[in-house]
């Protein structure tokens, strides 16, 4: 969590990346949608440490966009000041 808003945008380019896969190559779709199951989980996860939940704890669609944008908005090395 030292880049919130580079891993938020890594789990995000990962996500667009298998949304591709499953649509240009149907025949791996078990595949693409248990490694997009995987990165969604993984953000689902953090969503909820960072709202003071237990890892396994169930989320909203809201709380994740509401990370998302948090981590977006974040700097990516808290000792260099913003430019």
């Amino acid at each position: 969590m030292q880049c919130p808003s580079v891993l938020v945008r890594t789990i995000h380019y990962a996500l667009n990346f298998l949304d591709r896969e499953l649509a240009e190559h149907p025949e791996d779709e078990m595949m693409a949608r248990a490694e997009a199951g995987d990165v969604y989980d993984l953000l689902a996860e953090i969503t909820a440490v960072l709202h003071g939940l237990h890892p396994g704890a169930e989320v909203t669609n809201e709380q994740i966009q509401n990370t998302r944008y948090w981590m977006l908005g974040q700097l990516d090395n808290p000792l260099e000041p913003a430019r």
